[in-house]
């Protein structure tokens, strides 16, 4: 799972200075799948999945369970220093076949943050999301404790959900026709999708 090596090694430098440049990102993405993007090893898909799951792992070791129980400035001070965090990161500006396939759209990390503060989501919660990508929605009910059930169709960010949730319950379906194939025992008490309105 070079993917999630490469995260892991993203990581780490976030935890370390909260900063990736773009050549830093190659150099790991060339290191971490034993060749380059020019060679075909692997594509800018790969490399920008792990950078994102990279985030999410540093939210996880920098973020405090507490976050469930701040009030509306917190929340709002959070959000501005998520968007300011997320800008030291190198953009992603072009999609592929996969991307249009499965309608792929990450939801920025101050827009997830904001969606589940405001789906008040608890440790006692099982949290469903319904096509979750590389884990930017669900990571926070992961921070705060509580039980995960994700759903992603795409294979390769499946493999890579299955590794940054390794405790959360995962499913391959159609989003569309969940309620019609998820086993009868699941029943999320919070749903938090990718709003509409994000790109």
């Amino acid at each position: 799972q070079f993917r999630y090596v490469l995260a892991l090694r993203l990581a780490e430098k976030l935890d370390k200075d909260g900063e990736i440049t773009t050549k830093f990102l190659t150099d790991e993405a060339n290191r971490a799948f034993g060749g380059t993007q020019a060679e075909g090893v692997y594509s800018t898909k790969d490399a920008y999945d792990a950078m994102e799951a990279a985030f999410n792992i540093h939210l996880g070791n920098t973020e405090k369970a507490d976050w469930t129980d701040q009030d509306a400035a917190w929340a709002n001070s959070k959000a501005i220093e998520l968007t300011n965090r997320i800008q030291k990161l190198p953009t992603q500006t072009r999609r592929d076949e996969e991307m249009d396939e499965f309608q792929q759209f990450s939801t920025p990390p101050a827009l997830a943050f904001v969606a589940n503060w405001v789906a008040n989501v608890k440790r006692s919660d099982v949290m469903g999301e319904p096509s979750a990508g590389t884990g930017d929605l669900a990571i926070w009910p992961k921070i705060a404790g509580a039980e995960i059930v994700l759903n992603e169709l795409s294979p390769r960010r499946q493999a890579l959900l299955s590794s940054l949730f390794p405790q959360a319950r995962l499913f391959k379906e159609n989003a569309e026709q969940l309620d019609n194939v998820l086993p009868s025992d699941i029943k999320p008490s919070v749903i938090v999708m990718n709003p509409p309105f994000s790109s």
